[in-house]
């Protein structure tokens, strides 16, 4: 029958033909209605656009959509003229309905309600219509379409119920309130016969190109089927695998199924056969003779797709009966290219993030308005004053060259004006349609680049309230693409000056010049802030941006933009490069960018991501750090004995020996090590014999690591005890020292995990063997130096720059503050250990006198929690001790509060004051510890004083911080202390 009518057949006769063959914007639509997939908004919007266009009625005046029932109880009104008014909103999320009110402004209302599950008009939109509508009359068709439990449905038949109540209303306007119950809506199976139709015309207009069917009979023909079944089984394994947790991961069985997979023959068979190349640019393969049938094997896929849809459907099997004959190639051998080509297509679909649709921030501009005076950055700095402290070149001295920047930079600030006038009465969908057309293409001149910062600066303007950026910030942005010579760029920047809006304009400009851009962060915080801050913006610009922080879906790694800490990074790119996992995506190595670069690269240059594998027989190490523990326990108590019969005896010649055992000293480290020496620990029957060896070797490592666990490693000093997952309480090391980073994916080597482990009563794990390893300078460098951009406001002294030059192909910078800086820094202060809680209250309670406010950082979240409970008793405090609350503070600082944090907020994080406090004198910083070098000070010191506002800070640091030093004589406020 399908056979017969070939020539009679219609590509579509709904809508969704329109979105396939006269419309390539729409084309996602039909993917996600052919694919079994719920519509979104920015979908049901689309396509309704064009159903409103194409039976003219008036989009704007006769159309409303809403996201939520909340929006549409919230903002629906009457219309103002008489006349049909169609409205489409989700009874709950992606669950579209539609309905018509026929307004009447003098007569009786009606509403004519279609919800294709055949439910009646949900309360909230009754409630809603009846108040704004007297006298409404409801006529609800309550025929069921499709069955309650299938969503995809939703949105492809209330688009097609539209469409109806459309083409009724242009036939019949009168006669629509009438017979609306009579009407014929669609139905889920009359949207498959439509699918079928679309196949059939499809393979129609595809069977008349006789060069391409030639292709295909001999592409189909060659196709090798073991290859293409291997590659299944492979990523069927993969898929298996990758679902189990990291410790139940089959390494073998991947190894197997991969070696089988890419077999020599098959891909030198496959090389042949299909003309493979290589394209050196990309360092891509590409088949040649799809690249010459581009368009018709879109059409392929596109049948496909449409089939594998209907499978279930009793018409599948003539449909691709009539498929086969009319493309002329065998059933088996299309029925097999097409399950190919959907899994492949699948695939990509569900792995790849998509740039999100702008209308609502459109819709959002429009209502909410725009002052008609535009807000210029609030600047106490001329520009004519700011560009004389620009440095170029950090720390080298060259006034000619300097002079000669300086006029460049004039020159581009001038061009970034002129274009800036020629965009400042555009919106944002001219802004959008600018981007798409400019993505991938941008060009890397000044005078793209100019326009680009104009753009932005347009966007920007647009998007916070007639806002402009900062001459910093543009004059940063000019910078970072000044005279490159295939170098990249570090520049410092002070805290306060917008760093993280710097770093989104940077991104935007790579991105649009076609690469993917990664923005490290010094923790994950800053990393989810980041993206949330700057959604919009990039959105306006048709970017798609994720975080890659910890559980979160590495679908990420298809966004245009990637945020996270480098440590997520490097995790991943070690299981994807030595696991085969395609973790990445296949993401490259485009654009780099480092904020708080000093970070990464200076203090932290040689940690060290590892990636651990199990292997055979380690589990069964367990019982060896068992016995290690039982017998330092044993000792323990006998030397506690020892030092109790001593003091009995003779008290007087006991010395440092009385010492409680807490205090690990020398002495009774040595006797506790040779007493679990002497009970031969590895001598266990259950160690396999393969690792007895093994064992004895790492004997000494293991008690220095039993000792390290029992006295030196602490909860909240070194670690945190955290809920994984599974629900279990798990061992987490923390970065006090510089970020105050809680590590999830780091785990310590040496068994010294296993015996914090038991220290706390939790789960023992197995030991694993580091398998690969890449530490942050490693992993930076498979960036082309050229694609290094770095930011901090603490870059460092002249011998730490070159440092960076010897390994990186950088130049240097440094960007003026656009509000001269208000801080005052008080003499060090240093206090007996035993005395240090009661001065730091002190300190902090003299400020609170003074009528200001105080944020003090701590070492450790130990120091915090003793801070914390002492200050509570006296008035109520703010803390930011981890990941878990240092989200971006969003209330003010305001005239006597204390802030209690850890280094979790000593980098990136803004503390926003009252006008109140800032006419006493702002905040006061006081840093409690030794920072390991003067950059984290400066970060410290950098959380006030903020944006030209005042501040103050002050080191209160241990006495027995200083004395590890060894200085001889301490001063308080001696410049030695931080040279040191």
């Amino acid at each position: 029958m399908l056979l017969n009518n070939i020539k009679k057949a219609k590509p579509l006769r709904v809508s969704y033909k329109s979105f396939l063959e006269e419309e390539v914007d729409n084309e996602e639509i039909l993917w996600k209605f052919i694919s079994i997939q719920p519509y979104n908004r920015k979908d049901v919007k689309k396509a309704s656009k064009f159903l409103m266009k194409r039976s003219k009625f008036n989009y704007k005046g006769q159309y409303r959509i809403f996201k939520s029932l909340d929006e549409f109880v919230g903002k629906f009104s009457v219309p103002e003229n008489e006349g049909p008014l169609f409205v489409v909103l989700p009874k709950s999320v992606d669950l579209w309905v539609v309905f018509c009110l026929i307004w009447a402004d003098r007569g009786e209302s009606t509403v004519l309600y279609k919800d294709s599950s055949g439910a009646s008009v949900p309360l909230e939109v009754k409630k809603t219509l009846t108040n704004l509508v007297p006298d409404v009359e409801f006529i609800v068709h309550k025929n069921q379409d499709h069955e309650e439990d299938e969503d995809f449905l939703y949105g492809p038949l209330c688009l097609r119920n539209l469409e109806i109540l459309l083409k009724f209303f242009a036939k019949k306007p009168r006669d629509v309130a009438n017979e609306f119950l009579e009407i014929s809506f669609c139905n889920g199976s009359e949207i498959n016969k439509q699918k079928f139709d679309a196949a059939v015309s499809l393979t129609f207009h595809l069977s008349k190109n006789a060069e391409f069917k030639a292709y295909l009979q001999q592409f189909v023909k060659k196709l090798p089927r073991k290859l293409a079944s291997d590659v299944a089984d492979y990523h069927k394994i993969l898929k298996e695998e990758l679902e189990k947790d990291e410790k139940d991961v089959n390494h073998v069985r991947l190894e197997e199924a991969r070696k089988k997979c890419l077999q020599e023959e098959h891909i030198k068979k496959f090389s042949e056969d299909f003309k493979i190349r290589v394209d050196d640019k990309a360092q891509e393969y590409r088949l040649e003779a799809a690249e010459d049938f581009s368009k018709e094997m879109k059409r392929l896929r596109q049948i496909f797709l449409i089939l594998q849809s209907c499978k279930n459907d009793e018409r599948f099997p003539e449909t691709l009966e009539m498929v086969h004959k009319r493309l002329g190639v065998d059933y088996n051998e299309i029925k097999s290219l097409g399950q190919q080509i959907t899994e492949q297509e699948e695939t990509k679909e569900d792995d790849s993030l998509v740039p999100e649709d702008i209308s609502t921030l459109v819709e959002d501009i429009a209502k909410n308005g725009q002052h008609n005076e535009e807000i210029p950055s609030v600047e106490s700095t001329p520009m004519e004053d700011l560009l004389p402290q620009i440095h170029f070149h950090m720390d080298q001295d060259d006034p000619q060259q300097e002079q000669t920047d300086l006029k460049r930079i004039q020159d581009k600030l001038l061009l970034v004006k002129t274009k800036y006038e020629k965009w400042k009465d555009n919106g944002l969908e001219a802004i959008n349609k600018w981007a798409k057309k400019k993505k991938g293409h941008l060009g890397t001149d000044d005078n793209s680049v100019c326009e680009a910062i104009a753009v932005m600066d347009r966007a920007f303007n647009l998007l916070k309230h007639r806002r402009r950026l900062r001459s910093t910030q543009i004059l940063s942005i000019l910078i970072f693409f000044h005279d490159r010579k295939n170098k990249g760029q570090l520049c410092q920047i002070q805290t306060g000056e917008g760093k993280t809006l710097i770093v989104c304009l940077l991104a935007v400009i790579k991105a649009l010049q076609g690469l993917t851009v990664d923005v490290i962060t010094s923790n994950p915080v800053l990393a989810q802030d980041a993206v949330n801050e700057n959604k919009d913006f990039y959105k306006v610009f048709g970017l798609t941006v994720a975080c890659n922080n910890y559980g979160q879906s590495k679908k990420c790694y298809t966004a245009n933009i990637l945020y996270g800490s480098i440590c997520s990074f490097q995790f991943d790119f070690l299981t994807d490069s030595c696991e085969g996992t395609n973790m990445r995506h296949g993401r490259g190595f485009g654009q780099v960018i480092l904020d708080e670069v000093d970070s990464m690269l200076i203090d932290n240059g040689g940690h060290i991501a590892k990636l651990a594998s199990p292997y055979p027989g380690m589990e069964s190490l367990k019982y060896i750090y068992i016995k290690i523990w039982q017998e330092l326990h044993k000792a323990e108590k006998s030397y506690c004995e020892e030092i109790q019969t001593k003091i009995e005896n003779d008290p007087h010649t006991c010395g440092i020996n009385t010492l409680m055992y807490e205090e690990s000293t020398v002495e009774m480290e040595n006797y506790l090590t040779e007493k679990i020496k002497a009970s031969d620990p590895t001598n266990i029957a259950l160690i396999p014999f393969h690792l007895k060896n093994y064992a004895k070797s790492k004997l000494d490592v293991l008690i220095t690591n039993a000792l390290h666990a029992k006295y030196h490693c602490h909860e909240h000093q070194q670690y945190r005890l955290i809920v994984n997952d599974e629900g279990e309480r798990v061992i987490a090391p923390v970065d006090y020292l510089n970020t105050g980073v809680t590590m999830n994916n780091t785990v310590w080597s040496n068994g010294l995990h296993q015996f914090v482990q038991l220290k706390h009563n939790l789960h023992l794990t197995s030991e694993s063997l580091t398998s690969s390893f890449i530490s942050n300078i490693g992993y930076i460098k498979k960036y082309q130096d050229k694609n290094i951009f770095g930011m901090t406001g603490t870059l460092g002294s002249q011998a730490e720059q070159q440092l960076l030059s010897k390994v990186y192909n950088v130049n240097y910078a440094k960007i003026p503050t656009y509000k001269k800086k208000v801080f005052e820094e008080f003499p060090m202060m240093i206090v007996d250990d035993d005395k240090w809680v009661d001065r730091v209250i002190a300190e902090v309670l003299k400020k609170i006198n003074n009528e200001r406010a105080v944020l003090v950082i701590c070492e450790t979240e130990e120091d915090l929690l003793n801070l914390n409970q002492q200050i509570m008793n006296i008035q109520k405090t703010r803390v930011y001790a981890n990941e878990d609350n240092a989200k971006e503070p969003e209330e003010l600082v305001k005239i006597g509060d204390i802030i209690l944090a850890t280094n979790i907020a000593g980098r990136g994080t803004n503390f926003r004051t009252q006008e109140d406090l800032e006419l006493k004198g702002g905040l006061h910083v006081c840093v409690g510890f030794l920072p390991c070098n003067l950059r984290v000070e400066e970060q410290a010191f950098g959380r006030t004083s903020r944006q030209g506002n005042k501040g103050s800070a002050q080191l209160i640091v241990r006495r027995s911080e200083i004395e590890h030093l060894n200085i001889e004589e301490v001063r308080p406020g001696d410049d030695e202390i931080k040279r040191m």
